[in-house]
């Protein structure tokens, strides 16, 4: 039988960007939800968190006048596009992350338009983007990507995709959610705009180092990451790269907490401590979380001492996150790097070694989405994420609302990305830091 402790780690900490940015347009009608069911559906949702929510007062709002504010408006909605962005909002009203519900036509997804683009399978570029300096910069390119072939370098200031201006649509991001980090927000929907549509091309506005402006084109190619599925979402991709850097140092990149990763994982660090790797950097930037369990196996990989990551905290009871040792143990130095799209699982075990003396944190200031979450399928087929819990770190820290603050933050310009070498500061920063004398870090 499943340990209280293992059913508890096995809770969803997954920030999916379908939860956190809003609506994305599309070039098809929206459907119809029909008046019969909406009120079945709303009541669903409504009781579900009602019910469910791990703070009884429901963090200060009251619930019921929810209920009468949104339910003529629910019942008014003319299409099923109107319908869950109101639902989505009556789920903002509690001002917390992890919760969202998604409607059945975003779920069947193989095929979906992307703004400004016409309706085809969604490509991928290699290109990611964040803010920086409250504009939308590119901060990697995957090297031999669409985006590289297509000249895009980091530290080139995004003007505008397929000719229309991104500014409008940051502003319209940020607002769509206060509860939301904006960072993250604009990250996660720029990612699937970036991305486009499999083999049509389309232009990319931006801004060189000197300034100048270039029209760019660029071709989404056909994703190669595997699939793999989760409760009642639609196919997530899930991949993991490993390599050894210079000085031996192993790299271990991964996209996302759930189980057919965990093994290619535990085996990347028992090969790497069976090289002698004098440390280890887990790349955790743009990982959106997922099981909690992950989190404490792939820790107990890195420990000779039990300690805990945190405690989950719901109605019914208080439960720790305990660390086990597991045989083969990697001895040597531990890095974490972290950005905006680090969430949930991946703030969990950032924030946890890192309170524990077993990892260095480098990168950026995390999200803060930290809650253990629900996924359930609502009457017409959409899916409804609620939170059930609330998480502390071992001193008690709520990573929600506030992140992992790194021990080495590099802040980002056009400039310094522009200047490295490699195309990844953050990276440099890292290898810079292993290179200094090495100092025994403490083993929990």
């Amino acid at each position: 039988m499943m340990k209280n402790w293992q059913a508890a780690a096995l809770a969803v900490f997954l920030g999916a960007p379908a939860f956190a940015a809003p609506p994305v347009p599309t070039l098809t009608a929206p459907k119809p939800v029909a008046p019969a069911t909406r009120p079945q559906i709303f009541d669903f949702v409504w009781r579900k968190v009602r019910d469910g929510y791990y703070d009884p007062k429901m963090n200060g709002v009251n619930w019921n006048a929810v209920r009468a504010k949104y339910l003529p408006k629910v019942n008014a909605a003319k299409d099923e596009a109107e319908f869950y962005v109101l639902l989505n909002a009556m789920l903002a009203e509690l001002k917390e992350s992890h919760f969202g519900a998604i409607p059945p036509s975003a779920l069947g997804a193989a095929k979906q338009a992307t703004p400004g683009m016409a309706t085809g399978v969604p490509g991928e570029t290699g290109i990611t983007a964040q803010l920086v300096d409250n504009q939308l910069t590119v901060v990697r390119v995957t090297p031999g990507s669409a985006g590289a072939e297509g000249g895009v370098l980091p530290g080139y200031r995004i003007t505008a995709i397929k000719e229309k201006p991104v500014a409008p649509a940051i502003e319209a991001i940020v607002k769509a959610d206060a509860n939301a980090d904006p960072r993250y927000a604009v990250w996660a929907t720029m990612q699937s705009v970036l991305g486009g549509v499999v083999g049509t091309p389309y232009p990319l506005t931006v801004l060189d180092a000197t300034g100048a402006e270039k029209t760019l084109t660029v071709t989404p190619r056909k994703s190669v990451v595997p699939k793999v599925t989760f409760a009642a979402l639609p196919p997530i991709p899930a991949d993991i790269e490993t390599r050894t850097l210079a000085g031996g140092v192993g790299y271990v990149r991964f996209s996302i907490f759930l189980m057919p990763l965990l093994q290619p994982v535990k085996d990347a660090v028992t090969d790497f401590a069976a090289k002698g790797a004098p440390a280890i950097i887990f790349d955790l930037r743009g990982n959106r979380g997922g099981l909690g369990v992950m989190a404490n196996s792939i820790a107990g990989t890195l420990t000779a001492k039990e300690f805990n990551l945190g405690t989950m905290k719901t109605r019914e009871m208080a439960q720790k996150f305990p660390v086990v040792p597991q045989s083969p143990r990697f001895a040597g130095k531990v890095v974490i790097l972290v950005d905006e799209g680090s969430v949930s699982t991946s703030e969990i075990m950032a924030g946890g070694l890192q309170e524990a003396g077993r990892a260095t944190v480098i990168g950026r200031q995390t999200a803060g989405a930290v809650l253990p979450s629900q996924i359930v399928t609502l009457p017409d087929g959409g899916r409804l994420q609620f939170v059930f819990g609330d998480f502390r770190t071992p001193k008690g820290v709520l990573l929600e609302g506030r992140g992992v603050t790194p021990d080495i933050t590099v802040p980002l310009s056009p400039a310094l990305l522009a200047a490295s070498a490699s195309g990844d500061p953050v990276l440099d920063a890292a290898l810079n830091f292993l290179n200094t004398p090495i100092v025994k870090e403490t083993q929990p």
